[in-house]
């Protein structure tokens, strides 16, 4: 079990116990929402608790690119008001089964423009992110010629004169 998990209350392990597989790999940001959410765990009636920890769940197994595809659906659907909402969705109610799963086939584009490399970029198109992949020298030069603006914290290009 993760150090993270067992450092929880027990009342916050029962809040989010169908995350307790994946808290390791949760960030600290998500971390703090999911204890958030916890915090008004015991106010819920037993029927919402398990809604909750079923929903926790589907989250939890669904894969980085699902989950960032529902946070873009969440977003879009936020900005359309009330009104519209409910107009689509009494329009997609009085579809047939076979209309929604051709709806549905319509949908499975995925995240446009978000795609994983299927291969390593050559290293001449990489750029080399301060204290990742290019160690700095104490004078705050880069091995590479590189130099941290102390300010911005961004790499700042040095032409190194040849023969030095």
């Amino acid at each position: 079990m993760d150090a993270a998990w067992k450092r929880l209350t027990p009342y916050q392990k029962k809040a989010l116990a169908p995350l307790a597989p994946h808290w390791s790999q949760i960030n600290e940001a998500q971390r703090n929402k999911w204890l958030a959410i916890s915090n008004n765990f015991e106010k819920l009636s037993p029927k919402e608790q398990s809604t909750l920890h079923e929903r926790m769940a589907n989250w939890a197994a669904l894969s980085p690119q699902q989950r960032a595809q529902a946070r873009l659906t969440f977003n879009e659907t936020k900005s359309i008001g009330a009104d519209e909402k409910k107009s689509q969705w009494e329009a997609y109610q009085a579809l047939s089964n076979d209309e929604k799963k051709k709806l549905a086939a319509q949908q499975k584009t995925g995240i446009q423009g978000a795609a994983t490399a299927s291969k390593a970029p050559p290293p001449d198109k990489v750029i080399r992110l301060p204290g990742k992949s290019t160690p700095a020298t104490e004078s705050g030069k880069t091995t590479s010629g590189t130099v941290i603006d102390k300010k911005t914290l961004l790499p700042t290009t040095v032409v190194i004169p040849e023969g030095t």
